[in-house]
C-alpha cells in the first residue's frame, strides 16, 4: 500500500514562495490500495477527516477549512453495490439528493472493473489506470508502448518506471518491502490464530467456572469442556480458595 498527498493547483492556504503569495483551495490525497483490507471504507473516510481538519490551523475559524477529496486507486473491487469503474461519494440530503457541502468527496477507482479495450479508445482516467494495471505484468511492452504514445506524461511515467526497473538498488528495494508486507501478513495471521485460541481457551475456562460454582458433577464438566478432571481440579481449588 502506497499514500500519497497532493495539493491541487487550483488552489485557502497561504504560504511565501519566493515572494509570491499562493493560495490552496483543495486538498487531494490518493492512496493505492492493491491487496482487499477490512473497514477499508471507514479507513478512507477517517483519512478524509483527518485531512480536512489539518486544512486549518488552530487560530482559525471554520470558514477557512478547504474542500478534501480522497481518491482510492484499488487492486480489488471494493464498491460491491455498482459495476462502474469510478464512484463518487457526497454528503447528500436523503430525499432531494442536495449538496449539504462540496467539501467532502470520496472517490474510488477499481482496476478490475477496468475494461479491456484498445489504447486508443481509453479516456484519459482509464489511460493511467491501464498503465498501473499493466505495469508491473511481464511481457507487456507491447501495451506499454501503445500508452507511451497517447501522451507525452505517460512516456515519462513508463520510462521512469522501466529506469526503476533497470536499477539494481530499487529492485533490492522492492524485494525488501515485498519480503516486510509478506512477514507481516505472516505474523498477524500467527496472532489472529493464536488469539482465537487463547480465547476459546478462556471461554472453555469459564464455562467450567460456572459449572463448577453450580455444583455440577466434575465428570460431567470433563465431558462438556474437554478439560481433564486434574485440570477441573485445580479451577475448583481456585475458587474455593
Amino acid at each position: 500500500m502506497f499514500r500519497f498527498l497532493f495539493y491541487y493547483s487550483k488552489i485557502v492556504l497561504e504560504f511565501k514562495y519566493c515572494g509570491k503569495i499562493i493560495v490552496i483551495r483543495e486538498i487531494i490525497n490518493i492512496e493505492v490500495q492493491v491487496r482487499k483490507e477490512d473497514n477499508y471504507r471507514k479507513r478512507s473516510l477517517y483519512y478524509w477527516s483527518k485531512s480536512y481538519g489539518e486544512t486549518i490551523l488552530g487560530s482559525e475559524g471554520y470558514e477557512n477549512l478547504k474542500k478534501t477529496i480522497v481518491i482510492n486507486i484499488l487492486g480489488y473491487i471494493e464498491v460491491i453495490e455498482s459495476n462502474k469503474l469510478h464512484t463518487i461519494f457526497k454528503i447528500m440530503e436523503q430525499e432531494e439528493h442536495f449538496q449539504l457541502l462540496e467539501d467532502l468527496q470520496i472517490h474510488y477507482l477499481e482496476l478490475p472493473k477496468l475494461s479491456k479495450k484498445r489504447i486508443e479508445e481509453l479516456n484519459k482516467v482509464e489511460l493511467w489506470l491501464d498503465f498501473l494495471r499493466e505495469a508491473g505484468k511481464e511481457g507487456n511492452e507491447k501495451r506499454l508502448k501503445g500508452l507511451m504514445e497517447r501522451s507525452e506524461t505517460m512516456k515519462t511515467a513508463i520510462n521512469k518506471l522501466q529506469e526503476i526497473s533497470s536499477d539494481e538498488k530499487m529492485r533490492e528495494l522492492y524485494r525488501a518491502r515485498e519480503k516486510y508486507r509478506i512477514d507481516m501478513i505472516s505474523k498477524l495471521k500467527y496472532a489472529e490464530n493464536k488469539g482465537r485460541e487463547e480465547g476459546r481457551e478462556s471461554s472453555i475456562r469459564e464455562i467450567a467456572r460456572k459449572a463448577i460454582t453450580k455444583g455440577l458433577d466434575i465428570q460431567y464438566i470433563s465431558d462438556l469442556t474437554g478439560l481433564t478432571i486434574e485440570q477441573i481440579g485445580k479451577l475448583k481449588n481456585e475458587i474455593e480458595n
